[in-house]
């Protein structure tokens, strides 16, 4: 009689590969952490390390949020609790690079600080190099998975940014997980992989605030891609069904809300306090002795706002995207404020390593001949989600990381 069972060789062998596979996931990431942590001895602090630091710790020591408002408290967090737990503390005023600069120039070990700040950075490695071999691996098999890892943990980019104690290693890879997590959500419709979704949105928001003009494109594309054969445009009812939200997704919103709050650790607090009067927000869109100017003050120094920081950090992020940055450089020409459309396509181009943009044009093949043949659906999602983090970032008008002709 023959078995149903698969043969023992192959269940050894399966197991054998997982364990190879697993080996050398493993030793790809050590390499990357090896070749990170080797130069926080060679290089000196980046521009706002100490703004990130200072951050974190005056979140540890006084539960507040106000240095570093721009960015969300995730990757200070992350970067701030090594040098907390050391002894480290700030004294918030000034500027709001000012308990950094001081921080990094007071009576501790410069270096000492900078490196346990660093090395809080690299929890996000761990994360970026699994979802980046989840992908690859759902698309085209373990092997697929290794090299794409390979390819990434040699990456000059993402070597420098694991190396500081910044927030771009933590924007990328929160934001990584919660694309894959909404692809999965959207071709899945299933409770738990929106509650997945939503806690990866979570965290990918609570690491940048510029997060939530990527997902949210990101999820409405990537509904309208699985719905594809449905669209109509003669048919009005079959459109409304396609416009519909994934299935859970008042469970997804939740669960974004919920783990964004927890980032800000679920503070609650008013907008204003009555030392901090006159309010000049609410003396520009009031006149004082007005109803309207006195009701304004009560609700903005007494009603209590969730997340009080993530509203102003959006209100300032907004603001700065709007006027643009002070310093901006291509091809040797300097703008103060507005930038250029261009300026990713151009940075991607001329500083992205020769090999990789080699590898970039093979894939772009390779999924445009699997797509006629009906095998490059599952990958439209990532390819999706490239075009719509450079489209984004083409429209802003913050424009830096090219510092000088050989930044």
């Amino acid at each position: 009689m023959e078995s149903t069972t698969p043969p023992e060789a192959a269940i050894i062998d399966s197991i054998r590969r997982n364990r190879q596979v697993a080996a050398v996931l493993l030793l790809l990431l050590a390499v990357f952490v090896l070749r990170v942590t080797d130069t926080y001895s060679e290089f000196n602090g980046t521009y706002d390390e100490g703004l990130h630091i200072s951050a974190g710790i005056e979140f540890y020591q006084d539960y507040r949020y106000t240095i570093h408002r721009q960015h969300p408290p995730l990757a200070p967090l992350a970067v701030g609790l090594l040098p907390y737990l050391n002894g480290s503390r700030v004294k918030v005023g000034g500027g709001h690079f000012e308990p950094g600069q001081k921080l990094l120039e007071g009576p501790s070990d410069y270096f000492q600080i900078l490196t346990l700040g660093r090395v809080g950075n690299l929890i996000f490695a761990p994360v970026l190099i699994g979802y980046v071999f989840a992908w690859a691996t759902r698309l085209y098999g373990a092997t697929a998975g290794l090299a794409a890892v390979a390819v990434v943990t040699s990456s000059p980019n993402v070597l420098a940014h694991a190396g500081l104690a910044t927030s771009d290693m933590a924007a990328a890879s929160t934001l990584l997980a919660a694309a894959y997590h909404q692809s999965r959500w959207v071709s899945e419709p299933t409770r738990r992989q929106a509650l997945l979704a939503g806690i990866a949105a979570g965290f990918a928001v609570g690491s940048k605030f510029s997060a939530i003009g990527l997902l949210a494109p990101m999820l409405v594309a990537f509904v309208l891609w699985h719905r594809r054969e449905e669209w109509s445009l003669r048919n009005l009812s079959g459109l409304r069904a396609v416009l519909k939200p994934p299935a859970f997704f008042r469970r997804w919103a939740l669960a974004v809300v919920l783990v964004l709050w927890a980032c800000f650790g679920f503070q609650i607090d008013t907008l204003r306090t009555p030392e901090q009067r006159p309010h000049g927000t609410i003396d520009r869109l009031t006149t004082s002795g007005t109803t309207s100017h006195t009701v304004a003050y009560a609700l903005a120094e007494h009603v209590p706002v969730p997340m009080i920081a993530f509203w102003e950090g959006l209100y300032m992020l907004g603001y700065h995207s709007t006027v643009g940055h002070p310093s901006q450089f291509l091809l040797e020409e300097v703008r103060r404020y507005d930038g250029w459309w261009y300026y990713f396509p151009v940075v991607l181009s001329t500083k992205s390593t020769l090999p990789l943009l080699l590898l970039l044009a093979l894939a772009a093949v390779g999924w445009r001949l699997r797509s006629q043949v009906s095998e490059g659906g599952a990958a439209a999602y990532l390819v999706i989600c490239i075009l719509i983090v450079l489209a984004m970032a083409m429209l802003s008008g913050i424009n830096i990381g090219v510092l000088g002709r050989h930044g």
